[in-house]
């Protein structure tokens, strides 16, 4: 196709601009002081039938926290106050693990992974408090090996001991390319960009703002792809677009606080934050037109007209000379000289040449010559002849000349006669 042959020859301009923004939006807000209160498990209840009695602690809004020291009373309508979000990551693994728990025993896998943990890293001591060294033996006892939830609170131990040495776990999204560039598929159907990787441990989304129908996204291996319909594509166009990707990210924070009481446990209070997250591309595409071949500048016909004695085909000055076009427009008017007339710059098309004039001595030429200029660069030479006047003689009859002379020949007898005469007469009277 024509159009193909065009595509291949056009050349791909293409300018990137990367912008990122992050917007968070906490869901819930971190409050400066809670009120926190206790309520028994009761005997029956515990999962591993430790003679102990244990509760579950919640604040007065239903949220629940989670004590951080065994030794020390639990909550009882105590107010408390935030002292700064935990730094320890294993804290914070287990606490996170029980944001949403359903019930008493998924709350006491929690609570007691928590204080076993504490005790393990050495912010309690176990040699104080028998409800530890029990709780400790229950967990770790040949005998609850194979209890469910023994082997829950062992595994989110160890857990939380393996997360104190890794990375950040906050929602993360951004666009890591920083460059852009568009070229033709093999099928030549669309202009397709490189990879835009995107950098992310959420979901997002991705869209396209200043694209029609004919410009599409498609995911690929960590990132996404920018296709644009070749057709939909003139030569010489520009396409701006930017992609916009966005995701949501859940977060759970944990924060401790200390009872406004002494002697009450201080408690570990999770905050659920949602973030979402935005980065953003744009991008423009140019669809240079292909160079046009140059056309040199067009050059009109130069036309030499030369005006000739037809006997000696010599330059014959003097005659006035009439050039017109098809339309019957003057295009020139001269005097011939003992030089051709030289017309340059003339359109092509069909012309006519007359003489208004004749030299003098010669006879007024009554053709009209027409010619027709066919290429530029072609030059072309007419030629318009004059012949000389005629002179017109007087002939002489040969009677007339004959009288002429007889006329002659009798005068002079009768003067020589008369001569005579007189001098006879004037003789006569002398005697």
């Amino acid at each position: 196709m024509k159009r193909t042959s065009i595509l291949k020859t056009l050349v791909l301009v293409f300018a990137i601009f990367l912008t990122g923004t992050l917007v968070v939006n906490a869901a819930t807000s971190v409050p400066e002081k809670i009120k926190v209160n206790s309520t028994s498990m009761g005997y029956k209840v515990n999962p591993l039938n430790i003679a102990n009695n244990y509760s579950y602690k919640k604040t007065s809004d239903g949220k629940f926290v989670y004590c951080m020291d065994i030794t020390l009373l639990r909550p009882a309508n105590t107010n408390y106050v935030k002292v700064s979000e935990t730094k320890d990551k294993g804290v914070a693994y287990i606490v996170n693990s029980g944001v949403n728990n359903a019930n008493t025993n998924d709350y006491f896998i929690t609570q007691s992974a928590l204080w076993l943990y504490l005790e393990d890293i050495g912010a309690m001591k176990n040699d104080v408090d028998n409800a530890l060294k029990n709780l400790r033996t229950a967990v770790y006892s040949s005998q609850n090996n194979s209890n469910s939830v023994a082997t829950k609170i062992r595994n989110l131990v160890s857990e939380a001991k393996k997360a104190t040495s890794t990375s950040n776990d906050e929602g993360s999204l951004s666009i890591v390319t920083s460059n852009v560039s568009f070229s033709l598929d093999s099928n030549e159907e669309y202009y397709v960009s490189n990879l835009i990787k995107i950098n992310s441990n959420i979901d997002y989304n991705v869209k396209l703002e200043n694209a029609n129908s004919k410009v599409i996204v498609e995911k690929g291996n960590g990132g996404v792809y920018v296709k644009v319909l070749a057709s939909s594509v003139e030569p010489g166009e520009t396409i701006n677009l930017k992609l916009n990707v966005n995701g949501t990210a859940t977060t759970t924070k944990t924060y401790i606080y200390n009872p406004e009481v002494k002697g009450y446990q201080p408690v570990a209070y999770p905050v659920v934050e949602t973030k979402t997250l935005n980065d953003s591309i744009s991008m423009r595409l140019t669809i240079e037109k292909p160079d046009e071949p140059e056309i040199p500048p067009k050059e009109g016909v130069t036309v030499e007209i030369s005006k000739q004695d037809l006997a000696t085909k010599k330059e014959l000055p003097g005659a006035t000379l009439t050039l017109k076009n098809e339309k019957g427009e003057v295009i020139d008017k001269w005097v011939s000289t003992n030089e051709p007339h030289i017309i340059t710059n003339l359109e092509l098309g069909i012309y006519t040449l007359t003489e208004e004039k004749a030299p003098e001595g010669y006879t007024l030429s009554q053709e009209t010559i027409t010619f027709e200029l066919k290429e530029y660069g072609v030059n072309q030479k007419v030629v318009m002849y004059n012949e000389v006047e005629s002179v017109v003689e007087v002939p002489v009859e040969p009677t007339s000349s004959f009288a002429t002379m007889t006329t002659s020949i009798i005068g002079l007898l009768v003067i020589s006669l008369g001569s005579i005469l007189i001098f006879k007469n004037s003789k006569a009277n002398a005697k």
